[in-house]
């Protein structure tokens, strides 16, 4: 073949070869403002002046705060720190300004005003930013809304003085014990019926229950059997000893309390006299 016919057919030839696949190079700029603009939450950079002057806040400033971006950038209608409450604004100052002197991150949470006048709490992560002269000239950062964890944490707080409560002041006597024989925590209620000035002396001298407590110690080892078997005891009767030396009977109620893996933790339960 000449060289003229080969130069002619390679362009052919080219064009029935399969294409070669390129990728599209990155588009990091569009990458990151989806990004942003779909956070949970707002993004910013902010002066470090006393109001905190928004320079940048991404989408996510609406659904946080109520209000547009362009509402909150160079505080054009309200500036954040407007928005936050009053009560925790030297709290939020402190806090970042004790950051930025060390040179390192914060964190901090407290509450904003919305827009709608609601108020919400929420979590602040944020970094002093430098400018090339080496001056602190912004904050840049994150913050999201926590309402829901907090109202959360709140509703744990209050069953957990509820409980409390309940185990202070019940009139019958509530414990947990190991499965080996010894009190984990006992009410007030519980170290009266034994005689004890408190809950802490009945912890203290109660070292094992099956020698120490029970007029019976066999009565210990039927009450852990039927715990391991039902994981369940009703009305367990027994006499037991007093601090003073004097016996009693009483009656249990309990169950056992296992771990992920199936084994016993503790027993928990209430005692009558």
């Amino acid at each position: 073949m000449s060289l003229k016919k080969a130069i002619k057919l390679a362009p052919a030839r080219a064009v029935d070869a399969d294409p070669i696949e390129v990728e599209a190079p990155l588009d990091v700029t569009r990458l990151l403002t989806t990004i942003t603009d779909n956070l949970v939450g707002m993004l910013y950079r902010c002066r470090v002046d006393a109001i905190w002057t928004m320079e940048y806040v991404s989408e996510g400033c609406h659904k946080l705060t109520g209000y547009r971006p362009a509402e909150l950038v160079f505080n054009t209608r309200v500036s954040y720190d407007q928005i936050t409450l009053p009560e925790d604004r030297a709290n939020v100052s402190r806090t970042i300004h004790a950051a930025l002197e060390s040179n390192t991150s914060f964190e901090v949470e407290y509450r904003i005003r919305r827009a709608d006048g609601r108020s919400c709490w929420v979590l602040e992560r944020g970094v002093g930013i430098r400018s090339e002269d080496g001056r602190l000239a912004w904050i840049e950062g994150y913050i999201q809304d926590i309402s829901d964890r907090m109202a959360a944490n709140e509703m744990l707080r209050e069953a957990v003085r509820r409980y409390s409560s309940i185990f202070e002041h019940a009139t019958e006597g509530i414990f947990q014990t190991t499965p080996e024989g010894r009190y984990l925590n006992a009410n007030p209620a519980l170290a009266r019926i034994y005689g004890h000035v408190s809950a802490d002396a009945l912890i203290d001298h109660l070292q094992d229950i099956s020698r120490q407590l029970y007029v019976q110690p066999e009565r210990r080892t039927a009450f852990v059997r039927l715990m391991q078997e039902h994981g369940v005891v009703r009305n367990f009767e027994s006499q037991v000893y007093r601090v003073d030396g004097s016996v009693i009977w009483i009656s249990e109620n309990a169950r056992a309390v296992r771990n992920a893996d199936g084994s016993v933790q503790f027993f928990e339960g209430t005692v009558i006299d």
